[in-house]
């Protein structure tokens, strides 16, 4: 498991989902979790990617899978870099926050 414990992807979850940034969001996972119960066929039906943790394999599926996610990207959508910059450091600001409570 790559996290110690499950508050730190909840916290990184619920960030997310208050600053509206996981409408498009895509999960990336290990291939066997696609057989899980529920959650692995949901992600099936999402488009979720899966990997399988060897990368000349896992090199073909992101670039096959990120290159149907921009296709489907709309052509003249406005993207501003003030608002990335706002993004990423409201992010870097709930983060630090969320150290300093833990570190307490």
């Amino acid at each position: 498991m790559n996290h110690k414990y499950d508050i730190d992807w909840i916290a990184g979850w619920i960030i997310c989902q208050r600053l509206g940034v996981m409408q498009g969001s895509k999960v990336i996972g290990k291939q066997s979790l696609r057989f899980l119960p529920i959650v692995g066929w949901c992600w099936i039906f999402t488009e979720s990617i899966f990997l399988r943790r060897v990368w000349e394999s896992d090199r073909e599926t992101l670039v096959k899978d990120f290159r149907k996610v921009l296709a489907n990207y709309p052509k003249n959508y406005f993207f501003n870099v003030k608002i990335l910059f706002l993004f990423f450091f409201k992010i870097i600001f709930f983060f630090l926050i969320y150290l300093v409570f833990t570190l307490l």
